[in-house]
């Protein structure tokens, strides 16, 4: 059985002593099941009905109350001259004498509480009332706030996301605008049967370099490698994977400095580029001279 708001509610009927035997075994079952809300609640309204009714303010009672007593004042002293009656019957009546007088005796009311107590019970009802509510206004609050919190930590993520991407994207466009940066084209060999072209920005300063490479598509067992040509021979610069535009964005860290950078080249490889990093293992189809 799970946890219910009208679980509360046998709470606090409980608490006020007016629970029904079906209320209160269902009350028993869950409670058996070890809900700790309940629990938590029962205590509260067991100690708040003494402390809140103790330190509630003298209010004067609704006017239906008000009626409620006058009603059973007026229905108790009916009683009294109904039972003052019968007495003075059997007073004066005979055995086997006279018959049963023709008219009906008052029928037998409800003997009124007093006012003081019917009072006294609607005021622990009401602050009872108070207590559920509040209780549940109190768990409602604490859980907008948990969905506030959490609300605001997924927008502090995106947002520090946010920053780290356009620090980055920042980081790239000054190499685009460097003054000192260097850029060129890419001469197709006659090894590019595809017809991929493109063009590189470097800038010395930072060792950074974005390669634009077009028509890069190619089939799924084929990857583009770039490398950067020095020297001491070719130096992988890694894959470059094209979008469904055959359209490949490569943005390269540690690039070789400019004294011993004398060109970029792309080779077609098998799927995950040459085995080695030192050397293409397919045949070089475009080349960028510095």
């Amino acid at each position: 059985m799970s946890h219910r708001d009208e679980h509360l509610d046998l709470c606090a009927a409980e608490a006020l002593g007016v629970l029904t035997p079906s209320e209160r075994r269902e009350l028993e079952l869950h409670l058996a099941e070890g809900c700790l809300e309940c629990e938590r609640a029962r205590r509260e309204f067991a100690g708040g009905t003494t402390v809140l009714g103790a330190s509630a303010p003298q209010v004067a009672p609704p006017p239906i109350l008000k009626n409620r007593v006058l009603m059973a004042a007026r229905a108790h002293r009916k009683e009294e001259k109904a039972q003052a009656d019968r007495a003075e019957y059997a007073r004066h009546k005979k055995k086997d004498e006279e018959p049963a007088p023709a008219w009906k005796l008052p029928a037998r009311v409800r003997e009124p509480r007093s006012f003081a107590g019917t009072w006294g019970l609607a005021a622990a009802a009401l602050i009872l009332l108070a207590i559920t509510m509040a209780f549940r206004f109190s768990r409602e609050a604490a859980l907008q706030v948990k969905l506030r919190e959490e609300r605001i930590a997924e927008l502090e993520g995106t947002l520090n996301e946010t920053l780290v991407k356009l620090g980055e994207e920042q980081r790239w466009t000054a190499v685009l605008a460097s003054e000192g940066g260097r850029c060129g084209s890419f001469a197709p060999t006659p090894d590019n049967k595809l017809g991929v072209a493109g063009r590189y920005v470097y800038d010395p300063a930072t060792k950074r370099a974005v390669i634009v490479l077009e028509k890069a598509g190619v089939p799924t067992d084929k990857d583009y490698e770039l490398w950067a040509i020095t020297p001491q021979g070719p130096a992988s610069l890694g894959i470059a994977k094209a979008g469904a535009d055959g359209v490949a964005v490569a943005r390269i860290e540690n690039v070789p400095d400019a004294a011993s950078l004398k060109a970029f080249a792309v080779s077609l490889e098998a799927s995950g580029g040459s085995p080695s990093k030192t050397a293409p293992a397919g045949p070089v189809v475009a080349v960028a001279g510095m």
